[in-house]
């Protein structure tokens, strides 16, 4: 049975101006519509982000990215979404495994921008210490890695659902054993987790940006009389 996700709530701005260090890298992984991004196009970016850490697949890739001045951290990809609608962020970075992507693509509130492929850090399944047991009581993870759940080879009694890859290590660690959760190598890293194995160690990632609708110009569109030949 799946647990909802907590309220989706705004964390703190993370401030990264883009480094020069990663100019070739952005190159190499340059959107695939047109040319590599060389500078900020955007004020203030919101995605799913943890507070304090860059820990999420997308706070890590908006700031490798490099198109924004500013990114801001929220606990969920509809959290963000709302900064945008309301002006406190001009910017919104969605990655294409969301499942919940086509609400976005179809928002009559949102435009996609910038579309790009950049790799994400690993995908791992991780316990709090040990191998993972064949029965576990508990398998955490986000909604967007679930399709890699048949591939475990293992069952459980409850799969509880993250609100992001961080979450998911934090409710690890306050689990019942034996327990396991899918995140990502930067999280397992960060909360000391045992990285039993890597379930996509190189996986190219598509990525939306979008930005707020501007209204349609009626002042320029033909009349009715306009319009017949």
């Amino acid at each position: 049975m799946h647990t909802p996700a907590p309220a989706a709530r705004a964390l703190a701005p993370q401030h990264r101006p883009p480094p020069a260090a990663n100019a070739a890298f952005r190159s190499a992984t340059a959107p695939v519509a047109g040319l590599p991004i060389t500078g900020p196009l955007h004020r203030r970016l919101a995605t799913l982000g943890d507070e304090g850490a860059e820990l999420t697949c997308s706070m890590h890739i908006a700031r490798r990215w490099g198109g924004a001045r500013e990114t801001v951290g929220c606990a969920s990809f509809e959290a963000a979404r709302e900064l945008l609608r309301t002006g406190q962020a001009d910017a919104l970075l969605v990655p294409a495994a969301y499942p919940r992507l086509n609400t976005f693509i179809m928002d009559a509130a949102l435009s996609a921008s910038q579309v790009f492929i950049m790799p994400i850090p690993a995908l791992v399944l991780a316990t709090g210490a040990g191998l993972a047991a064949p029965r576990l009581q508990q398998l955490i993870h986000h909604a967007a890695v679930a399709p890699l759940l048949p591939e475990l080879g293992l069952s459980w009694a409850q799969a509880r659902q993250a609100g992001s890859n961080a979450e998911a290590c934090r409710l690890l660690l306050a689990a019942p054993e034996p327990s396991a959760c899918i995140t990502n190598a930067l999280c397992a890293a960060h909360f000391g987790l045992n990285v039993v194995r890597e379930l996509r160690p190189k996986l190219a990632m598509p990525w939306i940006c979008f930005v707020h609708q501007a209204p349609l110009d009626t002042r320029s569109a033909p009349g009715p009389a306009e319009a017949r030949p």
